[in-house]
């Protein structure tokens, strides 16, 4: 079947950090001047529980419609994360300030950059007519980072987790986004970094997954992977 659409994965695939959330974080805790922020092995520390934190935490997926009540759980679910990166800081008053800093901070374009490739492969794709759209575990800051990197308007859609009440792998997220596509699971590829949530759960929705592997440290464990964001085009003939 000839290939119709394509999805994306967001952070880890089409942009990336600009510096570790480690680091990030202790910069903020100095500006807000909690106790213990001039610890050298604070970045460190805390980029170790944010990676735990993440892996640990329930999915960033509610079943709600009012918007100030999403923005709600989703800073709340976010602040969690904060609060488990930084336990030693948590209960500091100021810690409130460092977490609406780096909340603010990653909704805009600085934290970001584009992954290699990333403006090259869009615009080839574009040019052959494909349905492009995003799918990812993320919340609706999603749509002004990725219109503030310039490139919200190739995607017909982003199916942000938070906002359709399911994450990846949750088959849910990939049949919502098949649904504003118009497109059918057989004849669409989804590219991802997470072996997890990305291969295995497009895979399971029906999907053509491709495991985004720029490291290499899945090699064997999945049939299309590829290790540049233009290495897709190769799926394409």
């Amino acid at each position: 079947m000839e290939i119709e659409a394509i999805f994306f994965d967001a952070a880890g695939t089409l942009v990336e950090l600009a510096q570790p959330v480690g680091l990030t974080y202790a910069q903020a805790a100095l500006e807000c001047g909690l106790l213990g922020a001039d610890d050298e092995a604070l970045p460190e520390r805390t980029e170790r529980a944010f990676r735990q934190s993440m892996q640990a935490a329930g999915p960033l997926a509610f079943q709600v419609s009012d918007a100030r009540r999403l923005e709600r759980l989703e800073r709340n679910w976010w602040r969690q994360r904060a609060a488990e990166s930084m336990p030693d800081m948590a209960a500091q008053p100021e810690f409130d300030n460092l977490f609406q800093a780096v909340y603010e901070h990653y909704s805009r374009a600085q934290a970001w950059r584009l992954a290699p490739g990333c403006l090259q492969l869009l615009d080839e794709l574009a040019s052959r007519g494909l349905i492009l759209c995003v799918v990812s575990n993320f919340d609706s800051r999603l749509d002004g980072i990725l219109a503030q990197m310039g490139i919200l308007d190739r995607f017909r859609a982003v199916v942000a987790s938070s906002r359709v009440g399911a994450a990846k792998p949750d088959p849910r997220i990939f049949q919502s986004a098949l649904r504003i596509a118009g497109a059918a699971a057989g004849a669409t590829l989804h590219v991802g970094d997470s072996l997890r949530c990305d291969y295995r759960g497009a895979l399971a929705a029906g999907l053509i997954p491709v495991l985004y592997d720029r490291e290499g440290k899945h090699i064997g464990e999945a049939n299309r992977r590829i290790s540049r964001l233009t290495h897709l085009l190769a799926y394409l003939v």
